[in-house]
């Protein structure tokens, strides 16, 4: 039946019994998340789930559907409930469910129109749509107007909410893909409790090493540098791994860190680790040609506010970090700024 995909393109409606109306496609979607009678849901992840997984239906007509009250009724801000016709009408049409998918999980729709990548992250549980381009965050009216200055033709219906409005162009044609975002939170508190240089108990609170501002630096000591890259690398490989991802450590003869493949899919991670929040990272001239040369199969992901402890006997621990991630990763100049030259010396003259 239809699994439960990490990412993929425009959806072609297969692997599903047979083509569905768009009434039908809300129900599949409940389906897929195990709703029944009376399971609470916000729209926002109805909608992503369709428009990810079965076909790209803009959202207005998914919304005068949903509120028609045939299957549904109406919480208020956004949130609706499964009645028992809806549940009837799934448990007629659609058989075992294989696997569910999480209620709260965020998508990331992708569209690239003229060299600039435009994006919209569907949050159900913020209840936002919000919007990038080239990786910078731009309200939906300053997204939208960029695209009419640039000659975008839009066929959504008309809407008075531009985040919705980029949305329906993101996905109004079949170039267009989509990525679902998990939290990483429950796997860096996993990683917390499992993964430890030293016994937590053994930790001297009163020797904490002081933490920097902003701005990924050199860091003081090898022995942190390589504490901190080697909690990253265990986050960030649990992080694809959850998503389904094989992933395979490649730092060591590579200009990037995490080789990860699924089916024909690869994806090229490079991480990076720090004690600060994560607003910027040291990159190598090998890893910035690389991330140009292999966009958008590469990706950034940035832990930051990690805090770090010594022992008494001077081991050191890692504990903490917030999740960024960036993919497609596309890095420009513009994003750059020099850190330091290689000057020739001139020779000496005799």
């Amino acid at each position: 039946m239809n699994p439960i995909l990490a990412f993929g393109e425009a959806p072609p409606q297969k692997n599903i019994p047979h083509k569905l109306s768009a009434e039908e496609m809300l129900l599949f979607a409940a389906w897929s998340h195990g709703m029944k009678i009376g399971c609470i849901v916000h729209r926002f992840t109805l909608f992503a789930y369709v428009q990810s997984h079965i076909a790209n239906k803009f959202q207005e007509p998914l919304q005068s559907i949903i509120e028609n009250k045939k299957y549904w009724h109406g919480q208020g801000k956004g949130f609706y409930a499964l009645n028992h016709a809806g549940e009837q009408k799934i448990a007629s049409q659609f058989d075992t469910l294989p696997e569910k998918a999480d209620l709260e999980a965020k998508y990331l729709f992708t569209r690239k129109f003229k060299q600039k990548v435009f994006q919209t992250t569907v949050n159900p549980v913020t209840r936002q749509l919000l919007s990038e381009v080239d990786g910078q965050s731009l309200n939906g009216v300053e997204a939208c107007q960029l695209l009419v200055d640039m000659g975008a033709i839009f066929y959504s219906p008309s809407t008075n909410s531009k985040p919705a409005k980029l949305l329906n162009w993101i996905i109004q044609d079949n170039d267009y893909h989509w990525q679902r975002l998990v939290s990483p939170s429950p796997i860096i508190h996993r990683i917390s409790e499992n993964y430890q240089i030293i016994p937590h108990s053994n930790i001297s609170q009163d020797t904490e090493i002081p933490q920097q501002k902003t701005g990924q630096s050199y860091q003081a000591s090898s022995e942190i540098r390589q504490a901190l890259e080697a909690k990253s690398m265990d986050i960030a490989s649990a992080y694809f791994k959850e998503l389904g991802w094989t992933v395979t450590d490649v730092s060591k003869n590579h200009s990037y860190d995490l080789h990860c493949k699924i089916e024909s899919k690869e994806l090229r991670v490079e991480v990076k680790g720090t004690t600060t929040d994560g607003a910027s990272v040291l990159l190598t001239p090998n890893e910035v040609t690389h991330a140009q040369e292999h966009y958008p199969n590469v990706a950034l992901f940035v832990v930051s506010n990690f805090k770090i402890a010594e022992n008494k006997d001077n081991s050191i621990v890692v504990s903490g970090g917030t999740v960024k991630l960036f993919q497609p990763w596309q890095l420009t100049l513009t994003d750059l700024t020099p850190t330091g030259y290689s000057y020739i010396v001139p020779k000496e003259i005799k």
